[in-house]
């Protein structure tokens, strides 16, 4: 009981705030302001890089809904049923002709929730490393 009226007392002749020294600032030296615009600069070029992937970020994963497209080409030559200079007929593949070319052309594509949520969250990563860019900036 004792220790805590002692504390009451004390605390009620404390100044409210103390008074700290007050000291004009002082000019930075050369080393001193070139190493902080340094940092400074620093900090905003990697806040532009992030920038810069967060974009490439976006930009593939709206690539994920293009389409994907492959094509197959293909050439068959007869060849000469018997040794070359001799008068018969060459062999022809199904009948069809000397050369038959073949083409195979393939489209696919998926769409689903993923690929939405992935673009909503790259789009939001990369509103993100704006706002971080402009802080670097101030």
């Amino acid at each position: 009981m004792f220790v805590s009226a002692h504390a009451i007392a004390f605390a009620q002749q404390q100044p409210s705030a103390p008074m700290i020294p007050t000291t004009p600032a002082q000019p930075l030296s050369i080393g001193a302001a070139t190493t902080a615009a340094l940092q400074q600069v620093s900090a905003l070029q990697q806040a532009q890089i992030d920038e810069a992937i967060a974009a490439q970020d976006v930009r593939q994963a709206e690539a994920a809904f293009l389409p994907r497209v492959r094509d197959s080409f293909t050439v068959a030559y007869n060849s000469p049923a018997h040794p070359p200079g001799s008068p018969a007929d060459p062999s022809f593949i199904a009948q069809n002709a000397v050369h038959e070319y073949q083409n195979l052309l393939g489209v696919a594509g998926d769409w689903n929730f993923g690929l939405f949520a992935a673009i909503r969250r790259s789009k939001a990563l990369l509103e993100a490393a704006r706002a971080g860019t402009e802080i670097a900036r101030r």
